[in-house]
């Protein structure tokens, strides 16, 4: 239900995760944007940690559990709205 996956130097977000996390924290990597990812679409979602990253923009969020959203440190010019 964890994926943990901060000061990896990813530049790009996992694809494919399972639609049974709770809780995601990829921050502290070189991630540009979470296009190709599914990690805004997961159901379960409760806590998402994006912070210290290079995200520009975030995608509309469709998780709707999701009470935690960290994108602090990033160059963020855009957000979508919550569903």
């Amino acid at each position: 239900r964890v994926l943990i996956a901060y000061d990896n130097k990813l530049q790009s977000a996992p694809r494919n995760l399972p639609n049974s996390l709770e809780t995601i924290d990829l921050s502290r990597n070189d991630l540009t944007t979470l296009s190709g990812s599914n990690v805004c679409a997961i159901a379960s979602l409760m806590t998402l940690d994006l912070s210290s990253n290079r995200l520009t923009e975030l995608p509309r969020f469709k998780s709707p559990r999701l009470e935690e959203l960290a994108i602090a440190d990033n160059r963020l010019e855009s957000l979508s709205p919550l569903e």
